[in-house]
Order: structure tokens, then sequence, then C-alpha cells
């Protein structure tokens, strides 16, 4: 790692010295460490305008939401999901033999041909939620994620007080956090028949938000209107692009569930069936796992007709045909206890649809007079959620737009607010020839936001955003703060700090302030005469993902970072114009370091 940061402050260096190399040469190299310059800090003036967003694109995102949140600033939002549902395998069939084999069965001579009367039994959707890392989220290494251990930095702390540590438990494959695994009624500590690692191991779920305890109804019901991939009015040439305000409710089909649900933490299990031929009960062994999800139990008649019944049709021949047949889902929720919103990544969203059908037993042999026919269980086909997914919010009004400057900026993501900011001249009040004329060597400049305790607190408190993104708003591109940043790594967490615009708390845990570098841009500005342009400021979800999409405010379309359009939260920040002199010192303000001759 040190090695690590000496080459990320000698390339940073190179830069600032290539970036300056100009100006250098002007000075002079006689000047330079003979007392001849002299550093100072001047800050200017810097004015901020509020923009609203009314709806914003939301098909092909990274991440989707569900459920409900408010927020005491911005009001309540409530997320939905609607989606395309696609086939795993083009042309399926059920059962051993295609349904063509099974019509001529009764005019061939084949005993192994036979009508298979395929029945779905159950069917599930599945949506995985996100998990953070166990590793992590162990401290002490005993099995145990901390937010469950009694004691997360001793492995020998026994979690559930049967008298076996949670580290021994751990290598025995009993649960940790069940004095009895196996529920015979003799406690761990003294039952040597406990079937090994049986039990659903639970996990740190990650981007839920809100009281994981509170209950809820889900719906999911048939979309029957048709999602197009390609946009006819742009000739068919560019994707169709779907946004956060549109309205299926006149496109409702079949409900294939409405019921109550809460969330968990566990994984699923499924076991093995008992094998009557061995001494050992194979029911006891576990033999799949699947991470903790949004597990719910659809209508099995809506899929027997509209899937099992139509094998062998055109409908089913490949995925565009099935899904101008079978349209998709819409997938929504109501009734909360409280407030719960939930991010999922739709890539391992499924249904997961299971049938029962007769086949033949041969009895491994080549004697028809031997088989006979047997009832085929625990069959599946997988229903992939895929193609064009979109996420649909209904959001309380909270339009904050203005041309007026203003003393409070507010933030907030998707269909929310995101702030147009100018440095220097607002109308030509600046002149930057003169400044330019200072000559400086800009060492580092920042633009500081504060946030406004005051109205969050009086609001009853929001979450804040981790982080906030400033851009090129005139030309929608990267700064280049951004774009030469040498912390850039994987982790959006950790990823781009020396351009920064992470939040910044006090001991307490609340927001303070916002700080995001900006000295290569200023540089270019002051020094190589630069379009001072206009800059936006969003908030983010991952600061790695700087793409923009499109979204709309009142009637005309503009592009801004997509990775604001998947954030729910929001945060009230002092803006340039002061209302009260006690809040001159937190207003927004652009620092510069300098050096000049003197």
């Amino acid at each position: 790692m040190k090695t690590f940061f000496r080459l990320s402050w000698v390339l940073s260096l190179l830069i600032v010295f290539s970036s300056c190399d100009e100006d250098f040469s002007e000075i002079g190299t006689d000047l330079i460490g003979g007392g001849n310059f002299e550093t100072n800090k001047e800050v200017f003036e810097v004015y901020s305008y509020n923009r609203s967003v009314n709806s914003v694109r939301t098909d092909r995102l990274p991440v989707y939401q569900l459920g409900t949140f408010n927020n005491n600033v911005f009001g309540r939002s409530s997320a939905s999901i609607v989606s395309q549902v696609t086939l795993s395998t083009g042309n399926p069939f059920f059962g051993r033999i295609r349904q063509e084999v099974e019509d001529a069965n009764a005019a061939d001579s084949d005993p192994l041909t036979i009508e298979e009367n395929e029945e779905v039994t159950r069917v599930f959707l599945n949506i995985p939620f996100f998990t953070e890392n166990t590793v992590l989220n162990d401290r002490d290494g005993d099995g145990v994620i901390d937010r469950l251990d009694v004691d997360p930095d001793d492995p020998e702390s026994d979690s559930d007080n049967d008298g076996l540590t949670d580290i021994e438990e751990t290598r025995l494959g009993t649960n940790p956090l069940d004095p009895d695994t196996d529920g015979d009624g003799i406690g761990d500590a003294d039952d040597n028949n406990t079937p090994v690692n049986s039990f659903a191991r639970r996990f740190q779920l990650d981007s839920i938000y809100g009281n994981m305890e509170s209950t809820f109804n889900i719906r999911v019901d048939q979309l029957t209107f048709f999602l197009r991939d390609l946009d006819p009015n742009n000739n068919f040439e560019t994707p169709q692009e779907y946004f956060s305000d549109m309205d299926f409710s006149a496109f409702q089909g079949a409900n294939v569930f409405d019921g109550s649900y809460q969330i968990s933490d566990e994984e699923v299990l499924f076991f093995n069936e008992d094998d009557p031929n061995t001494d050992e009960d194979e029911s006891q062994t576990v033999r799949a796992r699947l991470g903790p999800r949004l597990r719910i139990e659809l209508d099995p008649q809506f899929f027997q007709e509209n899937l099992i019944d139509m094998e062998g049709t055109t409908q089913l021949d490949n995925n565009n045909n099935f899904r101008e047949f079978l349209r998709g889902f819409i997938i929504s929720t109501y009734g909360h206890s409280d407030d719960l919103l939930m991010l999922f990544d739709f890539s391992g969203a499924s249904i997961d649809v299971r049938y029962d059908f007769d086949a033949v037993d041969t009895k491994g042999t080549a004697d028809p007079g031997d088989d006979e026919i047997v009832r085929e269980t625990d069959a599946s086909f997988v229903l992939n959620l895929a193609g064009n997914v979109i996420n649909l919010f209904d959001n309380e009004p909270f339009m904050v737009d203005s041309s007026q400057e203003s003393s409070r900026i507010y933030l907030k993501g998707g269909p929310g607010n995101y702030a147009e900011i100018r440095l220097f001249d607002n109308e030509g009040t600046v002149n930057l020839e003169e400044v330019r004329a200072n000559n400086w060597l800009i060492n580092e400049a920042n633009l500081v936001f504060n946030v406004d305790r005051t109205t969050i607190e009086n609001a009853g408190g929001i979450p804040e955003p981790f982080r906030l993104y400033l851009y090129n708003l005139d030309d929608n591109r990267v700064l280049l703060d951004y774009q030469f940043d040498l912390t850039q790594d994987q982790n959006p967490v950790t990823s781009r700090t020396t351009y920064g615009g992470i939040l910044e708390r006090a001991d307490d845990g609340d927001g303070l302030r916002y700080k995001i570098r900006l000295t290569e841009h200023i540089n270019n500005v002051l020094r190589k005469d630069s379009t001072n342009v206009a800059l936006g400021l969003a908030v983010t979800s991952n600061i790695n993902v700087p793409t923009l999409s499109t979204a709309k405010r009142d009637n005309e379309e503009l592009l801004l970072p997509q990775s604001s359009f998947i954030n729910p939260f929001g945060t009230v920040l002092f803006g340039s114009k002061v209302e009260s002199p006690e809040d001159e010192d937190k207003k927004l303000k652009l620092e510069i370091y300098y050096t000049e001759p003197k």
C-alpha cells in the first residue's frame, strides 16, 4: 500500500507539472526555490439553482427498486416493477418427449410414446436480495454475522446459549443461532445425531432501507401491454425508452398473486428425497441452497394454461413469439406496516415452474411387457424476468425549480431534484480576464457544500446520500478531476476519493458537508482560457458509473447521471444566496489555493 501511495503521489505531480508546463516555463526555473513565490487562498462566489425532474428513464437499469419509503423532506415514494418474461430455452418441451410425438402416440406402435399429462404443481417468483460479504461482516470469523453475534469480537461466545461456542458449532455443522438445530428436543451440546449443515444460514442483507420486520402486501399481475424493443418514432433504429411515470393500470390482466409478505434474511433450502433402500434418512441432507430472496408462490393454473399447455405451439418457438404472447408481469406492493424499500439486481430474477408428468419406466429391460407408467415429480422449467424491465415511481409532488439563485440546494435521486452550479460569473459580474492576468499556479481548488442540518432535523431527519457527483452540464461530460483521479478502483465507496463528493459526518453520524475537488478544472478555466461551463450536481449510487440517461423536466428532455435514478435518497445543502447573516460561513463557496510570483 505504501508503494501504491508513493506511485500515486509521483503520478499526480507528473500530471500537474505536465498540465502547467507552459506556465513554469514562463515564470522561469531560476525563481523556484529562491523565495520569490507565495501561497495564498482566495474564495470566489458560486451561483446555485434548483432544477426539478418530472420523470427519468428507468429501463435497462443496473438496480431496480420495489416498495415504499417516506422521506421527511421530499415526501413518500413508492416503486413498482414492470418486466417482460423470456424462455430460458427456445422451443422447449416438457417431460421427456416433444408434444408432436405425444400427439402421434395413438398411431405408432412405440410403447414409450405416451401422453405425458404434464400438470403444474407449484410456481415461484424469485428475486434475489443483495447480500454483504460475509467475511467482512463476521469480525471474529466464528460463522455468525456481527449483527446476530452476542459478542462479534469473540469467536468463543455462545450466541444461542446452548453450551457450545459459536466457532465450535460452525465446525460441527450445527446452527450457532439455534440451541436445538434439528428440533428433536435434544440440545445441540447433547445431541450426537444432528444432521450436519442442514439449517438455513442467515445473511446480512444489503440495499434494503426501512424496517426489515415490516409486513406488506405484494401483487403480481399479468401485463397485457407489449413492450417493444425499438422506437418507431426513430425509424426503429434506437431502443425504445420507458419512463418512471408511465401508467400501465389499464393493461393489467390476470392476477397471479395478492397476499401478505415479510422478507427473510435466511437462505432457501432444498432437501433430498429419502431412499427407502438405505438406512440413512436422505431427507435430512441438503440438495441445494439459494441465497435470501423475495420468493412468492404464484397461481399454478395460470402457468398451466399459458406455458405447459402451449407446448408445441408457435408461441413457444422463440422468445420473440413468447414475449408477444405472454407480455410480462407488474410487481407492486401496498399496505406497508412500516417503510420498506428493496433494491434488486434484476438479472437474477426468474419464475420457477414445477410440474409432474407421466413417464414410462422400462425397469432397465428391453421387454415392453415389463414397462409401467409412473408419475415423475419435481420437474421444472425456468422463465427469466428479462428483456424490457421498467421501474415505476409514484412520488408525492416536491418540485423546487427556479431561475432565481437559491439559498438552499435540494437534491434527490430518481424523479427528484438536481442543481445547476455556475462558477465565478453570474451574468457578467466577474471579469475572468482580470483573474487570469494574476498568473496563478493553482495548487488546489474545492467546492464545499455544507449540509443544512436545521432543515433536515426540523423535518424529522432523512437518510442522506453517501456521495454526490459533479459534472460538465453544458457538454454532458466528466470533469478532468474525475478523469485524472488515481484512486480509481472497483469499489464505489473507496474509488475516486481525491475527486471526493463523499459525505463528511460528525461524531453522531449526522452529515456535515461534501467537498469536491476541482483543481484541474479550475486550472483549465484560469490558466488555459477554457470555457467556464455550467456544472451539474446530483446524488449518485455509484461514482464509477458516469453514464448519462434521459430525463424529463416539464416538456424538456435532458441528460442526467443514470446512477442518480437508482438512488432513493436526498439532502438539503446551503446554496449561494444568503438569507441571514449566520448562514454566511455556510454558504456554497469555491476555495482556490494558489501560488504566485512576488
